[in-house]
């Protein structure tokens, strides 16, 4: 492959790639011995597929329902407050506008206020893991 690369690379008006086919058109051997390896590839990989789909075989894999949720950054917290505020504005805007809105009235905010945002979200990350020590006694 190299010395073929060589070969047609100073030539011009010849491109690698035209050259290339011409010689895989002109081989058979060198198209079956490729060929060989792709069916031998595409078996292997279709066997891999059979077992993996037997596995998942009508399951699709959920988060039960009485799992108890993530406890909320405070950015979120300030999000639920404000995020109708921005509707009622401006109904007419779409969810990445409201998005960039919330973003720049929440870099606007006093650090005072944003601290009570961050107590309470600590204080909703205390009783999550309260919670998850109840649902996982052991762990």
């Amino acid at each position: 492959m190299k010395r073929f690369r060589k070969r047609y690379r100073k030539q011009p008006g010849l491109s690698f790639q035209r050259q290339l086919s011409k010689k895989w058109l002109r081989s058979p051997r060198l198209r079956a011995r490729y060929r060989k390896k792709a069916q031998q590839h595409w078996s292997k990989s279709k066997k891999e597929l059979q077992m993996l789909s037997r596995r998942r075989a009508g399951r699709k894999r959920r988060r039960p329902r009485h799992i108890p949720k993530g406890a909320q950054p405070p950015f979120f917290l300030f999000c639920l407050k404000e995020r109708p505020k921005v509707r009622r504005q401006h109904p007419k805007w779409s969810i990445k506008r409201v998005g960039k809105e919330l973003g720049k009235r929440w870099r606007a905010l006093p650090e005072h206020v944003k601290e009570d945002y961050k107590k309470r979200s600590a204080k909703n990350r205390k009783a999550h893991k309260a919670m998850l020590r109840k649902y996982y006694p052991n762990g």
